[in-house]
C-alpha cells in the first residue's frame, strides 16, 4: 500500500461520488495525508484500473518539505496507515490483508526484507520517542507468528524493533544497524535478496 500500490491523488481519476458518498476527506494537521485518503478511497471502490501509460508528469521540487529531511516520516507513516487500518476494520477487509498491510507499514518504517533501514533510522530522539509512545502496545500484541512468511531479514528487523519498544531503548534503531547490515550481505551470498510478492497481485 505504498505509493506504488495505492498511487497518488494527482496520478488518479475518481469518480465524485465515490469521495461524497463515503464522505471521503483528507485529513487535517498530518503530513503526507494523501496516504489516509487514497487507502480509504481504495476500501471503498469495487472496481479499480491501473494505467501504465504516462498520462500526468509532476514537477519534484528541489526544495520542497520532503527533500528537505525535516519530515517526522516514522511517526507520519504510523498515523496515516492507523487512519487506514480502521477504515479496513470498518469494512470488515483487515482480517483478510492483515499481514500484508502491517508488513506494508513496518516496511516504511524499519524497513523490509531487503537492504534499506526505513524512516526510524533518520528520525531524531524525540521523534523516536513519540513513536514508541505511539505504536508500542500495538506492536507488542501483534500475533507472535504473523510474519511466519517473512525471510530472516524481516524477521530480525522486527524483533530488534520490538526489543527496543519493550525496553524503550530509543537508540536502537540507529544502533541495530550494526546488526543488521552484516547479516544482509551473509545472507545475500546464499539467497537472492527479494521480497515475497504480495499474494493477489501479478508480477511484472
Amino acid at each position: 500500500m505504498g505509493a506504488g500500490i495505492i498511487g497518488r491523488p494527482w496520478g488518479s481519476l475518481i469518480k465524485r461520488s465515490l469521495i461524497e458518498d463515503n464522505n471521503l476527506r483528507f485529513p487535517e494537521g498530518r503530513g503526507s495525508e494523501d496516504v489516509p485518503f487514497m487507502g480509504a478511497l481504495f476500501s471503498c471502490a469495487n472496481k479499480f484500473v491501473f494505467l501504465k501509460e504516462t498520462l500526468v508528469k509532476f514537477r519534484d521540487t528541489v526544495g520542497s518539505l520532503g527533500k528537505t529531511g525535516k519530515r517526522d516520516s516514522a511517526n507520519a507513516n504510523f498515523e496515516n496507515y492507523s487512519h487506514i487500518r480502521e477504515t479496513l476494520k470498518k469494512s470488515k477487509i483487515y482480517p483478510e490483508v492483515q499481514e500484508e498491510f502491517e508488513y506494508i507499514l513496518l516496511k516504511q518504517i524499519i524497513g523490509g526484507e531487503c537492504i534499506g533501514n526505513g524512516a526510524l533510522k533518520q528520525s531524531n530522539k524525540e521523534q523516536i520517542k513519540r513513536l514508541f509512545g505511539k505504536c508500542k502496545d500495538f506492536y507488542l500484541n501483534l500475533p507472535p507468528d504473523l510474519f511466519k512468511e517473512r525471510n530472516i531479514i524481516f524477521k530480525v528487523k522486527f524483533a530488534l524493533f520490538k526489543f527496543a519498544l519493550k525496553h524503550n531503548l530509543y537508540f536502537m534503531p540507529r544502533f541495530a544497524r550494526i546488526i543488521i547490515n552484516p547479516l544482509i550481505f551473509f545472507y545475500g551470498i546464499f539467497f537472492p535478496l527479494r521480497e515475497i510478492s504480495l499474494r493477489g497481485l501479478p508480477e511484472e
